[in-house]
């Protein structure tokens, strides 16, 4: 889990990506993404956000959006009914 992403998705920041695996299955339509291996794309990304004042400002609050949605507390729940449900079902 990319943490630091989170944490910048929290922040309500606009966020220049990696398209690199688990980064869009976390941050999905909050960003814009580059590919990392070239710099072309790296600097696309980060003029689109320098230029664009509407894309900054939606792609923020779609990833504080999804950031909120990853909470501890959701977590330690979704893990809790898996184990529940793991269990339950083997104890049939």
């Amino acid at each position: 889990m990319p943490v630091t992403l989170l944490e910048g998705m929290s922040s309500l920041i606009p966020i220049a990506c990696s398209i690199s695996g688990p980064m869009p299955e976390i941050l999905q339509s909050g960003g814009v993404y580059f590919d990392p291996k070239k710099a072309d794309s790296i600097a696309e990304a980060i003029e689109n956000l320098i230029l664009n004042e509407q894309l900054r400002n939606e792609i923020s609050c779609r990833a504080y959006k999804r950031a909120s949605e990853m909470s501890w507390a959701h977590c330690a729940s979704k893990t809790l009914s898996f184990l529940v449900s793991t269990l339950s079902n083997y104890n049939r």
